[in-house]
């Protein structure tokens, strides 16, 4: 499970696809140890005895493979371990600024949803998945969110995230969310966002254009890595904030 900062679990990568196979979106690749011949070892076989001659000197080549198998392992562990403290690129496959990749939500309980119907509107666009802890801990803000901003031109979003219909409706249910939500139907949507883990949320200005955040930090970030909540990076307050400062901004705000 990964976290987005020290003492938050966010980024599950447990949990399966519509095919049944677990995503690879933020997972390292495995090294590979690729079998050596007697030379990459500590001595040459002696071939009159079949034992190792110790003084043997060992081929230059062959410690350089070594070497690079070592430093790869290190780099493999290293990469593991960064991403479980939630050290990942905060702004993913998308920039500050920059168009919303356009999407259509075919949502679980209401009509088929395309990004670009909402123009006009501020989109709050949520990643999670029903076996996340910390999407968990942030919807009930979510909604509460959505129940103060609803009719004044915010939309809330819920983009399921490698789940099974059943599991995402029961999550629904539980936390009484009513915001529209629907599956990433072949992850097509997660990609496109540069989603390195869940929950991950997105904010959209009603020209469509990802909105800045910046939160208890100075740097600018295109989308919030992890949960919002008290105390987190960026907090519910901060997600009023940037809401409120963005509906000032249209005419008649």
């Amino acid at each position: 499970m990964l976290k987005h900062w020290p003492d938050w679990s966010g980024f599950s990568k447990s949990g399966k696809p519509d095919d049944g196979r677990p995503m690879s979106v933020g997972q390292p690749h495995k090294p590979k140890l690729v079998a050596s011949d007697s030379r990459s070892f500590a001595g040459v076989a002696d071939p009159s005895t079949g034992l190792a001659d110790s003084s043997a000197r060992v081929p230059d080549s062959s410690r350089g493979a070594r070497v690079a198998i070592g430093v790869a392992l290190i780099a493999g562990v290293a990469f593991v371990a960064a991403l479980a403290l939630g050290l990942r690129p905060p702004g993913g496959g998308i920039e500050p600024g920059v168009p919303a990749p356009t999407f259509v939500l075919e949502s679980y309980d209401g009509p088929t949803i395309p990004l670009e119907s909402l123009r006009g509107d501020v989109v709050v666009l949520n990643f999670w998945a029903s076996w996340c802890i910390e999407c968990d801990l942030e919807a009930a803000d979510l909604e509460a969110v959505w129940n103060e901003y609803k009719g004044r031109g915010v939309t809330v979003i819920g983009v399921a995230y490698t789940d099974t219909e059943a599991a995402a409706r029961a999550y629904i249910k539980r936390h009484g969310i009513s915001y529209p939500n629907g599956p990433d139907g072949g992850a097509r949507i997660s990609r496109a966002y540069g989603l390195t883990g869940v929950p991950e949320t997105v904010l959209i200005d009603p020209d469509g254009l990802i909105v800045p955040l910046h939160g208890s930090g100075a740097t600018e970030l295109a989308k919030v890595v992890g949960p919002i909540l008290v105390g987190a990076p960026f907090t519910p307050s901060d997600l009023r904030a940037t809401l409120d400062d963005l509906l000032s901004s249209e005419p008649g705000g």
